[in-house]
């Protein structure tokens, strides 16, 4: 348990937490885990979600809005850390304040990819590592000369004499050494409100699909090539993998919220109606041999003034024209993505579990599709810590925000990110920004969220 020194309680945790959180456009979801040395997790000491707000097409778009539901993500984590680390205090001893100062963030909006190459006549000279790093360089200030925010800066592949090679140091070359990188880019605002929905809190950023990617995707996948499609209720975005490398990325802005819409313009019901048929009886082909009959909704139900009858069939033709438009823009983006017809899609996402969907993504693209599952590696490892209301494909990206890739990334220094505070004692106060006015908050005994 924790001990008081000095009217500051130690945590034996020091040290060794991460935070990881996932901004999707319904929920906020977060993950405390404990850490080793070396970057590893040990196990996950707290798992909370609440619903999303200030959110547009997958980015931050009201940081005030984002802000205050992100606070109340906040306090259910710090609330299970304290009820976890100081368990064996005794009863009605409030228990110390746990504050959270850094983690790493999922954030999806309004990225796009695109390529950049460079290129260096070699007179015939052997590629150095000089070479190859001044054709880095060259990248780093064509993109420094521009307003975008760039997220990261991948090398696809080298070029030399007409050949292309991962290793070119140390090779001769006759003519032309060209290197190719895929650039990761934003022109919002995504990170600026992210950091400032977030409050004193360091954060570093990782993109949605590159953190789902590595949970859903075996390392078959990403070398034999595949398309992950993660179709969500805003945003659906697109990652292209081949040779185990990200060669495309995009986000596209639209999602299951527009096949909502469309049902409830359609049929002149509320957005609430229209997201129950959607969700209870909505096929994504109007073929499906279930597709037929009608539903009868009782006057009452979501404000309706009469009884409603639903013709089965001519909900599913509303939903297939959408979901038809849909994977028209989607297999644009594949083959801009250089995609052979041979890669399949792999489907995420709330809005894939629509009725006959993975059925109309093959007859309309002509690709081999499969539904992404949690790898059994994190089911083994995690699965303990999640039940029926915290499933674990829910928390999928925060997941894949633990593993060595992330994690490691940052200094083992980096993840002191708890600092534990006595209380003031008689005063309780709401929870305010993260990281102030920390001394009038006073924790309740009570944990709403589901502890380690």
């Amino acid at each position: 348990m924790g001990e008081i020194i000095s009217n500051i309680y130690t945590n034996p945790y020091e040290n060794r937490i991460t935070v990881t959180v996932d901004l999707s456009s319904s929920q906020f979801r977060a993950v405390a885990a404990l850490v080793d040395e070396n970057g590893g997790v040990e196990k996950i000491l707290a798992v909370a979600s609440v619903a999303s707000a200030g959110m547009s097409k997958g980015f931050i778009s009201n940081a005030e809005e984002a802000g205050k539901k992100l606070d109340e993500l906040k306090k259910k984590i710090s609330c299970s850390l304290s009820n976890l680390i100081f368990k064996d205090m005794l009863p009605g001893e409030p228990k110390p304040i746990v504050v959270i100062r850094d983690c790493k963030v999922s954030l999806s909006g309004n990225i796009i990819s695109r390529h950049i190459s460079k290129s260096r006549n070699l007179n015939g000279e052997r590629i150095s590592q000089a070479i190859v790093g001044d054709l880095y360089e060259q990248v780093k200030n064509t993109l420094a000369s521009e307003k975008n925010d760039v997220f990261s800066i991948n090398t696809l592949e080298y070029n030399v004499d007409d050949e292309d090679t991962m290793t070119p140091v140390g090779a001769w070359g006759n003519n032309l050494i060209s290197g190719r990188y895929l650039v990761l880019e934003s022109k919002d605002i995504a990170r600026e409100n992210a950091n400032w929905a977030l409050g004193n809190v360091d954060s570093t950023f990782v993109l949605n699909n590159e953190a789902l990617a590595e949970v859903v995707l075996s390392d078959y996948d990403k070398e034999c090539g595949c398309v992950l499609l993660d179709m969500g209720s805003c945003t659906t975005t697109v990652s292209v993998y081949h040779n185990k490398l990200l060669r495309h990325y995009r986000v596209l802005p639209f999602g299951g919220n527009v096949l909502t819409n469309d049902i409830k313009e359609v049929l002149a019901v509320s957005s609430g109606l229209a997201e129950e048929l959607k969700k209870a009886m909505g096929f994504a082909t109007a073929n499906a041999d279930r597709c037929k009959g009608y539903v009868c909704v009782p006057k009452g139900e979501q404000g309706l003034t009469e009884e409603k009858m639903i013709n089965v069939k001519e909900l599913a033709r509303i939903i297939e024209a959408r979901v038809e438009e849909f994977l028209g823009f989607i297999e644009g983006e594949a083959c801009d993505g250089g995609v052979p017809n041979n890669f399949k899609m792999i489907l995420s996402g709330g809005a894939t579990k629509l009725n006959r969907f993975k059925d109309k993504v093959k007859s309309f693209t002509g690709r081999d599709a499969e539904f992404g599952q949690i790898k059994q590696e994190y089911v083994d490892k995690y699965g303990k810590y999640f039940n029926k209301t915290n499933e674990i494909s829910d928390f999928s990206v925060c997941l894949g925000l633990l593993s060595g890739k992330f994690v490691s990334s940052v200094s083992f220094e980096k993840a002191a990110n708890v600092v534990v505070e006595r209380p003031k004692q008689g005063k309780k106060n709401k929870f305010n920004d993260w990281g102030k006015k920390i001394y009038d908050l006073l924790i309740n005994d009570e944990d709403e969220t589901n502890n380690a």
